[in-house]
């Protein structure tokens, strides 16, 4: 893949090829909730996409926490929590 901008994209599945992270299932529920358009899908940075931290193998993800720039509908839990998995919550 040429370099552009989904570089954070190729990072991420380079540090865990192969291997599904809670942050790739939460940048693909956002899409598939409708909360993220298609143009901006592909690259978190277009709606400012930040993490508090990062975890690294064997070190559990509870309590992170995320920001980004979207417009939230009044049911967002709901809708993005329909789309992740079920060992993965959002809590607003």
């Amino acid at each position: 893949m040429p370099p552009s901008a989904t570089a954070s994209l190729v990072v991420r599945d380079l540090s865990n090829p192969g291997l599904p992270t809670i942050e790739s299932e939460l940048f693909a529920a956002l899409h598939r909730a409708g909360i993220v358009s298609d143009a901006n899908a592909s690259d978190p940075r277009k709606y400012h996409f930040n993490r508090a931290a990062r975890t690294d193998k064997g070190v559990h993800a509870a309590g992170q926490v995320v920001s980004m720039r979207v417009i939230m509908p009044p049911d967002f839990c709901e809708r993005l929590n329909a789309q992740l998995p079920p060992d993965i919550r959002v809590f607003g």
